[in-house]
């Protein structure tokens, strides 16, 4: 999981940039929608095939598969030519690594909007964290011998919301006003949070799982146009990552406050 998160860490911001130089401001949600589309899918098909895989020719088998897999995606790769962005031809200081390491942080709070936009969505990734933490032990609870199946429901219907709102981004794309889309997506994600909370069985618990996935890519993806946007092509690996370093480090705060607040949730079901 370690050498995943490192990995992740820098893949995240590359595509995000080789991204701006390879499709235009007003097509990036499309993109971005297209590559909701292809997780959903994935979230949905990846365990499915695997359980009808590993009986037949067990574990060795599937970590083959994902190998050949990775292979296949990686190859395409090689076919994929990325724009570069211009390059400052003046001359440049020369930095120290520290200052290298923190221009993305500095770029950011040296620009209000950008500063506020990183701020918000940093605390919908806590809140985030918390619900996906939480929201299992809630239905499992509250669901009592029916639990299991309705967790089950409600996985599925995450699946299908994401590859929904997938398709709809990839043909209309985001909203005109990107700020719309994303502040927008996060109150009927909220909305579903507390459909989740208030939920006494299957139904509610399904429609907020299908309302809060199908709000993830119109957030990211009308986030990652407002970045484009904002920032030039040549800065934008330093200054997202550093956007993506809050992002990754929200998240799993909230995750940890739920950990130690998961008895209250699974006492409140009961």
């Amino acid at each position: 999981m370690v050498v995943v998160g490192v990995t992740q860490a820098f893949q995240g911001p590359a595509y995000a940039s080789a991204l701006a130089t390879m499709v235009s401001k007003a097509e990036y949600p499309k993109a971005s929608g297209a590559l909701s589309l292809a997780d959903g899918v994935r979230g949905l098909v990846g365990p499915a095939l695997a359980a009808v895989l590993y009986p037949l020719i067990g574990l060795s088998g599937v970590l083959v598969v994902d190998a050949l897999t990775f292979v296949a995606a990686f190859g395409t790769l090689l076919f994929v030519k990325v724009p570069q962005p211009p390059v400052e031809t003046a001359p440049v200081k020369r930095e120290g690594w520290l200052e290298r390491a923190s221009f993305g942080f500095r770029y950011i709070l040296t620009r209000p909007s950008l500063f506020g936009l990183m701020l918000v969505n940093a605390l919908f990734n806590f809140a985030f964290g918390i619900a996906q933490a939480l929201q299992p032990a809630l239905i499992l609870a509250r669901g009592g011998e029916g639990g299991e199946a309705a967790l089950a429901a409600v996985r599925t219907a995450a699946g299908a919301g994401g590859i929904l709102s997938g398709l709809a981004l990839s043909a209309w794309g985001a909203p005109r006003r990107r700020i719309n889309g994303f502040l927008g997506g996060m109150l009927l994600y909220a909305f579903g949070l507390m459909l989740t909370g208030i939920g006494q069985n299957a139904l509610p618990w399904v429609l907020a799982s299908l309302t809060m996935a199908a709000m993830h890519p119109l957030i990211g993806a009308s986030s990652g146009a407002i970045w484009q946007a904002k920032v030039a092509p040549a800065l934008q690996g330093r200054v997202l990552a550093a956007r993506q370093t809050l992002g990754f480090i929200s998240s799993p705060l909230g995750t940890l406050l739920a950990g130690a607040d998961r008895g209250s949730a699974v006492d409140a079901g009961e």
